[in-house]
């Protein structure tokens, strides 16, 4: 189970500790307002076209999708509809089979942890439902509508012949209303990406022996006593995984090593910040960053993992705009007078400022919108 308190909401991954839940045929509640700039902008990547709809019949193979069941009504009508939970997961499928490049030298270590590529690669064959030799037993990918427990996203390990263990991640990780970060992560691919290494590492865990027997599945519980669920990093009320540290490896080697769930989804976020491949999106980056810190500084006994994002500039953004054409970050500046509104992460006019004496909002300064007005200089010293 994976536990994500942010702010004043409690969100929750799931380890597959409560019973199954039976599908529900319906769709979520996606509309063209509230997409996020990242599931828009990765859908722009890959428009609609024979390649597009090669890809995902590709994906529906590779993660074990029934396109005419569990997919029915989530995108498999229409594979160009990018709301759909269909074009959503795609989106996240293909940063975890194409989005970090192992080759590159931008991370501390000379390399990324691991590589996405499916050619021998880590993160791909991580998340493929086949058992590719010693990483997991079958288990296939589901979206459905709710979880037991509010959970986001769940393993569920089942028996019997012919019956596939199931990673399921809820509605809430493709509706767009859902904000789970403090600062930029909502229902977007890179979460759902993270969130799919997580339950797909329960799956690892399950096949070689080393599931942890507690309430949530991982080796500290928000149930714990106080005593054991405080750590310096991992918050109270969290769940909390030892990072297990490794040196550089080699594609396709990550099965042969020890990890726990947070580890992995926090060594994807931190690799997709680090050695992105040359087409992922800036904000997908940004998003990624702030998952890494914040894994890595609350659900990490040992951490945070070193390195992660060092010298990336993750933007001054606050948020994703509502509308994608307007969003504002450090590569992406206003025009026509506008400025950044770090709450929304929209390009904006501010009002007039309201504060005698105070200077107005122009651009030069930190804008305050509510005030229209820049912060008030410090005092001069005497």
């Amino acid at each position: 189970m994976m536990n994500k308190r942010i702010l004043i909401a409690a969100s929750v991954l799931g380890a597959g500790v409560a019973g199954h839940v039976s599908m529900a045929r319906a769709t979520c509640l996606d509309n063209a307002a509230t997409t996020t700039a990242a599931d828009n902008i990765s859908s722009a990547l890959s428009p609609c076209g024979s390649v597009r709809s090669s890809n995902i019949t590709i994906m529906a193979g590779d993660d074990d999708l029934q396109l005419s069941d569990d997919w029915g009504t989530r995108g498999n009508s229409n594979w160009c509809n990018t709301l759909t939970e269909l074009a959503k997961h795609y989106n996240s499928f293909m940063l975890l089979t194409l989005g970090v490049d192992f080759n590159t030298t931008l991370n501390f270590a000379g390399m990324s942890f691991h590589s996405s590529t499916c050619n021998g690669g880590d993160y791909c064959n991580l998340q493929s439902a086949s058992s590719h030799d010693s990483w997991h037993n079958w288990f296939r990918h589901q979206v459905v509508d709710t979880l037991s427990g509010g959970n986001l996203a769940d393993f569920e390990s089942r028996s019997g012949i012919g019956i596939p263990n199931l990673v399921q991640l809820s509605c809430k990780m493709y509706d767009n209303v859902n904000q789970f970060d403090q600062v930029l992560g909502e229902a977007n691919p890179s979460f759902r990406g993270e969130a799919i290494g997580h339950e797909a590492w329960h799956g690892w865990e399950h096949k070689h022996g080393h599931p942890w027997d507690t309430s949530c599945g991982h080796e500290r519980c928000p149930s714990d006593p106080p005593n054991l669920a405080q750590h310096p990093f991992c918050q109270g009320g969290m769940e909390c995984d030892t990072f297990y540290p490794h040196g550089s490896t080699t594609p396709g080697n990550m099965n042969n090593m020890m990890h726990r769930p947070y580890q992995v989804m926090s060594e994807f976020a931190c690799d997709l910040v680090n050695t992105p491949s040359d087409w992922v999106p800036l904000v997908v980056r940004e998003i990624a960053k702030q998952d890494a810190v914040f894994f890595g500084t609350h659900d990490i006994l040992n951490g945070p993992e070193p390195g992660c994002g060092a010298g990336f500039n993750a933007g001054s953004i606050d948020g994703i705009c509502s509308n994608s054409s307007n969003q504002c970050d450090q590569d992406t500046p206003c025009s026509g007078g506008q400025i950044c509104d770090g709450t929304t992460g929209c390009c904006a006019s501010p009002p007039a400022c309201t504060i005698a004496g105070s200077p107005q909002c122009d651009g030069t300064c930190t804008c305050d919108f509510t005030t229209g007005c820049c912060p008030a200089p410090p005092p001069v010293p005497h």
